[in-house]
């Protein structure tokens, strides 16, 4: 099934169902039983490009760099000391647009890709908690899938980072 959305960003009843045909080949690629949601022009992951199954995308954004981290502050509702934050991903398309992680994050875990990313976030995290910035932040929360927290391989991959900064700054959310 593809599905476009009616929104300030289509102009005309042609470019939104160009948009639902788009999303329905997208569908299509990525095998039996799928749901897509069209982006639409102006906001295709690879200008120029037929459009391209999440696992496809995913992996590009994973060869390429094309994720971007972001430090959300967490604010306490009393008075407490140090400066506490939430690390945030997106993945950066070729317009430079942001794409939020629920338009891709169900087809990461889908394609057995969430453990990569998850491995993606801790290692840009951990870098940046080593630089001044990153030392200045009392403590750090990144969000990790479920894949992660049953692998093995994965338990081992943080213990070995956290030989790099106290153990005390770090704290993982489960998104599931």
């Amino acid at each position: 099934i593809g599905l476009a959305l009616l929104d300030k960003y289509r102009e005309s009843a042609l470019e939104l169902q160009q948009a639902a045909d788009q999303a329905c080949f997208s569908a299509k690629a990525a095998g039996r039983g799928r749901v897509h949601v069209g982006l639409g022009s102006g906001h295709q992951l690879f200008a120029g490009q037929q459009p391209r199954p999440w696992g496809v995308v995913l992996q590009h954004a994973i060869d390429n760099d094309r994720f971007v981290l972001f430090a959300q502050p967490v604010l306490a509702l009393t008075d407490h000391p140090g400066q506490h934050v939430e690390v945030l991903f997106r993945l950066r398309d070729d317009s430079q647009t942001l794409v939020l992680p629920d338009a891709f994050l169900p087809a990461a875990k889908r394609c057995g890709l969430a453990v990569i990313i998850d491995r993606w976030v801790v290692t840009k995290t951990f870098q940046w908690l080593l630089t001044e910035s990153g030392q200045a932040v009392t403590s750090v929360g990144i969000n990790i899938s479920g894949a992660s927290v049953i692998d093995l391989a994965f338990h081992q991959f943080v213990v070995d980072m956290l030989a790099r900064i106290p153990a005390t700054k770090v704290f993982f959310e489960i998104t599931e």
